[in-house]
């Protein structure tokens, strides 16, 4: 009797276990259509026009997929789109949004993705009318409207230079203990105006490194540098200092900290002269800041990128494959921009387990059933 009941519950279990696993199988939905992430976002200087980047890895075919495209912000029109396969590659949109600037091929194209003008050296950055190239201690100062060279300029130093504007341009050297040097590259030779030596710190991952930006007539300079932590990296300390920047004289200088929130998502967003921004998580808001103190807040509770144009009029937000473009002043929304869709692996089956329980519960109830049957 013992052995026909042990032959029973064998029975009934190989049973279960195939019916959930066919059930389990059946049930689920191999793939899934979603919005890449959004990685990066430059406007141009007026706010016009916008290019982002999205890129995954999960994608069905498992090849990461990345999407170049050139939005008008005002129609959300795509002006130009690339897709690569396997590896992104840095693409930069000029200021004024009418070139696409690729370091890799020392290109330059136009929206319409036609190559318009090569250059030599790696790219250092547009100002104005002008773009500049670095090779071999050398700058080399092209004009942006007929792509020619206009001069080259020479300096001796092994300075990784981190920002320029029309005439001057700043490198830092010695990262453990960074000095930045104002250079003028207005005559054909190099002048090394004066050095600031930033402090040495150890400065966390998310803090990252110091920034530098220009006032809009490039004579003055604004640095935002992490100063320290306290609990456990719960409230940061940042120094905003402004210098004159033909002269090394300091012109401002503050401190502030913010509190990095309870999950530590909290984070210094942007820093452009004159302004910073805020990600406060806990309370889904864009907090902004002059010199002055607090400007404004805007309501935002879902953020993977963000971009401010230079002119201050226009901000881009990316989430979820989404960009919303909405003025800078009134946060009216502009328009609404939606990255291309795709398949999605969902990886495993979908677990049911009402189902697997009921069954559980059926074979035990047949089970007793009729061991009780057999007794009587």
């Amino acid at each position: 009797m013992q052995k026909t009941y042990k032959k029973e519950f064998i029975c009934m279990g190989i049973i279960f276990l195939f019916i959930s696993t066919m059930l389990s199988g059946c049930l689920q939905s191999p793939t899934y259509q979603g919005r890449q992430p959004i990685e990066y976002l430059s406007l141009s200087s007026d706010g016009s026009r916008l290019l982002s980047i999205s890129g995954d890895h999960n994608i069905v075919g498992n090849k990461p997929i990345y999407d170049y495209i050139v939005w008008d912000t005002s129609s959300g029109e795509i002006l130009w789109n690339e897709t690569l396969m396997g590896v992104s590659q840095p693409i930069l949109l000029s200021p004024n949004g009418k070139y696409l600037i690729k370091p890799e091929n020392h290109s330059i194209y136009s929206i319409n993705g036609e190559i318009i003008a090569e250059y030599t050296g790696q790219y250092l950055g547009w100002s104005d009318d002008r773009f500049f190239t670095e090779e071999n201690s050398s700058i080399y100062v092209w004009d942006a409207i007929n792509f020619t060279k206009i001069k080259t300029i020479t300096f001796e130093g092994s300075e990784n230079i981190i920002s320029i504007s029309p005439s001057m341009f700043a490198a830092i050297r010695e990262k453990e203990t960074p000095i930045i040097s104002i250079i003028d590259i207005s005559s054909e030779n190099a002048t090394y105006l004066w050095n600031m030596t930033l402090n040495r710190i150890k400065t966390p991952s998310w803090a990252k490194t110091p920034s530098l930006s220009w006032s809009k007539n490039g004579n003055r300079i604004q640095i935002i540098q992490f100063i320290t932590s306290q609990e456990s990296y719960k409230s940061q300390e940042y120094r905003l200092t402004i210098w004159n920047a033909s002269d090394g004289k300091i012109l401002y200088n503050t401190s502030f900290d913010f509190y990095r929130g309870k999950v530590g998502c909290n984070s210094l967003l942007y820093r452009t002269f004159g302004n910073y921004i805020i990600f406060d998580y806990d309370e889904s808001l864009l907090k902004l800041y002059s010199l002055s103190g607090l400007e404004k807040t805007f309501d935002c509770s879902r953020l993977e990128c963000f971009d401010w144009s230079y002119d201050k009029k226009i901000m881009a937000f990316g989430y979820e494959g989404i960009i919303e473009i909405r003025n800078a002043t009134t946060w009216v929304l502009i328009s609404t921009l939606k990255t291309p869709l795709y398949e999605y692996e969902i990886k495993g089956p979908i677990p049911f387990p009402s189902i697997s329980y009921l069954l559980v519960g059926i074979v035990i109830l047949a089970l007793i059933i009729r061991r009780r049957k057999s007794i009587e």
